[in-house]
């Protein structure tokens, strides 16, 4: 709800700001309600991330202390959590299809 209420409060968005470059995108964030949607956002992702990490790891049984590191990782660096998990999982389980057999 406060996304959404983030993203309306937003509009219309600064001169110049878009996604379509680093620095339109730099330029969208000097909103503050576009930054406070943006925090939202990459917050979910990051959580999200964080939960199938959790769940895929007990389905695939790799050790929780090894995902432990890639979730603080995953919190503060998404894509680089995540690929560290990746090489956990890889190490522990042997396996990096999405796919269960």
């Amino acid at each position: 709800m406060v996304f959404i209420y983030s993203m309306v409060i937003a509009q219309p968005m600064p001169e110049g700001g878009s996604f379509t470059s680093l620095q339109a995108v730099m330029t969208l964030f000097t909103s503050p309600y576009a930054a406070l949607a943006g925090w939202i956002h990459y917050l979910a992702f990051d959580l999200f991330l964080g939960v199938w990490q959790v769940r895929d790891a007990q389905r695939r049984r790799v050790n929780h202390f090894a995902v432990i590191s890639c979730l603080i990782l995953t919190f503060l660096a998404g894509p680089a959590g995540l690929l560290l998990y990746f090489i956990a999982r890889l190490l522990t389980a042997r396996t990096l299809t999405a796919v269960d057999v």
